[in-house]
């Protein structure tokens, strides 16, 4: 005999565990994707398997009891950096407008900006989401970490770049 949700659960008896609907657990920047037997372990009962209620074991035989973890998946964000009329360093081309280089992101990674692009005459200043802007949100070597937590968002930014004077 164990316990479950308060109750007593019997040996080769049914229960339903609640699936997250039912719950509303919430993780920033991350999908419940179901319940393990382990904390790192992965889901005993997949969102396939939850009914609307949750999911029912049938024949209930842990007799020392039952201990569920949650498990989540990380979302991802892509960064999409867009040139400006750039090319790939070591490239003899420019990139056609509106070509870009793209990097996925999981939500819990640090990621540090470095410049992707050169520009004949001109200096590499940072990066934007304003594709007219003139000054940088993120500078070569700025880091960040969990920009957004909507999984599968596509962010751009914009290669800014200032003209070195002829002298």
């Amino acid at each position: 005999q164990s316990t479950y949700n308060g109750e007593e659960a019997f040996f080769d008896s049914s229960y339903t565990i609640l699936n997250n609907t039912s719950i509303n657990f919430v993780r920033t920047g991350y999908t419940f994707a179901g319940w393990s037997l382990t904390p790192d372990g992965e889901p005993l009962f997949t969102l396939e398997q939850l009914t609307p209620n949750g999911y029912v074991i049938e024949n209930f035989e842990y007799a020392d009891g039952l201990y569920l973890y949650a498990v989540w998946t990380e979302h991802e964000y892509t960064f999409v950096f867009n040139a400006n009329d750039a090319r790939f360093p070591g490239s003899d081309s420019t990139l056609i407008a509106g070509q870009s280089a793209e990097v996925e992101i999981p939500y819990s990674v640090e990621y540090t900006f470095t410049q992707v692009y050169n520009k004949a005459g001109y200096e590499f200043v940072g990066w934007s989401t304003d594709s007219n802007a003139t000054e940088p949100q993120y500078e070569v070597d700025d880091k960040v970490t969990s920009y957004t937590d909507k999984d599968g968002a596509e962010i751009t930014f914009y290669a800014i770049w200032r003209a070195v004077g002829v002298g």
